[in-house]
């Protein structure tokens, strides 16, 4: 390459250059900012809503639970605890504790088993394993005892909870008393609400603040879905025949036993002597546990563990009367 045409290339370069550096110039004279001007039109800010605060339901001691409990239920729920910690007294501890006479007793009392830092912190403040605090750890190990080497996400059922409890209650010499039932506040019902729910007092019991409260918001439909698994038994139609369990048509609010022409059980022919009926309260704790309320009965059903699926329920069996009985308050 000569020098002539190197010459060429660097002036075109150069060319290059000096046209960029002119533009930027005209478009700076151009486009200059203007300032001390004022600030522009302001946009106005939206109104911040305040979010309407969430009603929560109000929340069940574990005495409430533990009232109904069933040791028998917890001892079927604990299987899935066998393979890492031993139940009998004097058994070895596994990977967990051994877990006899854990309720009332101190944190880590288990001898010779290596506990987390947490729970040997809380032995040292004298923490014992009450009913509260074993339902909160068996709802959230994690939670309730951060750093536990326990590696068990929970049991996130209330009533499965009480039964294990329940369970290990009986797992004791001198098994520890189940706590009361603590009442459950209801706020009041803003003004306009049709049914407001009455708080637990002025001879109520737990279980019909708890039936009231749910049977605010049961809804028939669901209960009507829920109660085809007892037509194979029963008949819910006025007039219609009783099957293996009587008709129930009419039940809520009536006296118990009075499907005629069917042969109950004792222990409900005993009731209905005694001039009891079937209220709320009553069908809940049937449906729930019928064996355990009613001890003798025919009806072979293990019950509905769910509260609210018992309320649809009731909810359903509620309709089928000619007049329904009033919502409980």
């Amino acid at each position: 390459m000569n020098s002539f045409e190197l010459n060429k290339i660097m002036g075109a370069v150069l060319g290059t250059l000096m046209f960029v550096m002119g533009v930027g110039f005209v478009a700076e004279a151009i486009y200059q900012p203007i300032e001390d001007n004022g600030p522009g039109y302001a946009l106005p800010e939206p109104d911040l809503v305040a979010s309407a605060p969430v009603d929560e339901a109000p929340a069940q001691s574990i005495g409430f639970f533990l009232a109904s409990a069933s040791a028998e239920r917890g001892a079927a729920a604990t299987r899935k605890c066998q393979s890492c910690h031993s139940f009998g007294e004097g058994e070895p501890n596994k990977m967990g504790p051994n877990l006899y006479n854990t309720v009332g007793n101190t944190k880590a009392h288990a001898e010779g088993f290596a506990y987390s830092d947490i729970l040997l912190e809380q032995k040292a403040e004298g923490q014992v394993w009450s009913y509260d605090n074993l339902n909160a750890f068996l709802e959230n190990p994690k939670s309730y005892a951060p750093g536990t080497k326990m590696n068990f996400a929970g049991v996130r059922s209330p009533e499965e909870r009480a039964d294990i409890l329940a369970y290990m209650q009986t797992l004791s010499g001198a098994p520890v008393p189940f706590p009361e039932a603590e009442a459950v506040a209801v706020a009041p019902a803003a003004a306009g609400d049709e049914a407001a729910a009455a708080p637990a007092g002025d001879g109520q019991s737990e279980r019909d603040a708890q039936i009231a409260l749910l049977m605010a918001t049961a809804n028939e439909g669901r209960g009507e879905s829920a109660a085809r698994k007892c037509q194979s038994c029963h008949s819910f139609g006025e007039g219609e025949p009783n099957k293996m369990g009587p008709n129930l048509y009419n039940t809520v609010g009536n006296t118990k036993a009075h499907a005629e022409g069917y042969a109950y059980s004792d222990i409900l022919l005993q009731q209905k002597a005694e001039g009891q009926v079937w209220s709320f309260a009553n069908l809940d704790a049937f449906l729930e546990d019928p064996r355990g309320y009613a001890p003798g009965t025919k009806m072979s059903f293990a019950g509905v563990r769910s509260p609210e699926e018992r309320a649809n329920i009731i909810a359903y069996m509620r309709s089928l009367a000619a007049e329904p009985v009033p919502l409980p308050q």
